[in-house]
């Protein structure tokens, strides 16, 4: 296994994840959940690969927790629920 890859995958997950929570509290008033949404979702997404590579099972099944709740934000953002 590519140890390298694998910290790149971490590394976007820790970036996106800190960038969409920067934004949020910023931009409290007015922010656009789409935006928000879609950069915690390939946050997570990025976590799942990260993880599965690792084999951790734990944090890999709160990454997939946290893939389901942003497809739920984002239907709801977009008013498909």
């Amino acid at each position: 296994m590519n140890h390298n890859i694998t910290k790149i995958y971490e590394a976007i997950s820790t970036v996106l994840a800190i960038a969409a929570s920067l934004y949020l509290s910023t931009m409290t008033n007015n922010s656009n959940m789409l935006i928000v949404f879609c950069c915690f979702l390939v946050s997570s997404i990025a976590g799942v690969i990260a993880f599965r590579r690792r084999k951790l099972g734990w944090p890999l099944v709160l990454q997939y927790y946290f893939v389901v709740v942003n497809l739920f934000g984002i239907t709801r953002t977009m008013g498909w629920l």
